[in-house]
C-alpha cells in the first residue's frame, strides 16, 4: 500500500543512544569493512560540517572517532560475543577484525 507523500521511517529503539556522530559511522564501517575507512570518516566530517555550517576540528574529530571505536568494541561487540559463545554469530569475527584494523590504522 502506498500513500501519496508518505515516507516510512523506521527507528531501532533497542539500539537507541545519544552519542557523537562518529558512533554510527564507525559501526557501519566495522560491519562493511571498506578498504579505506579513514576516507569515509573524513568525508563524513566534511559533509556534516557543510550541512550544519559548524567548523569541525580535524584533531577533535579524530579523537572522538577513536573513542567511538573503543566504545563500540567494549559495549556492542562484547555483547555480541556473549551471544556468539552460545550461538555462532557469523558476522562477528569479520566485524571485530575490521574494527581492530581500523583502530590500528588510525
Amino acid at each position: 500500500m502506498s500513500l501519496p507523500g508518505a515516507n516510512l521511517v523506521a527507528y531501532d529503539w533497542e539500539l537507541a543512544t545519544v552519542d557523537v556522530p562518529q558512533r554510527d559511522l564507525v559501526e557501519l564501517l566495522a560491519f562493511v569493512g571498506p578498504e579505506d575507512p579513514e576516507r569515509w570518516i573524513e568525508a563524513h566530517r566534511v559533509a556534516l560540517q557543510r550541512a550544519t555550517g559548524v567548523a569541525l576540528d580535524t584533531d577533535a574529530w579524530a579523537l572522538e572517532t577513536a573513542r567511538a571505536r573503543q566504545a563500540l568494541l567494549v559495549t556492542r561487540l562484547t555483547a555480541y560475543h556473549v551471544i556468539h559463545r552460545a550461538r555462532r554469530q557469523r558476522f562477528l569475527p569479520r566485524t571485530v577484525r575490521n574494527l581492530v584494523r581500523q583502530m590500528e590504522g588510525a
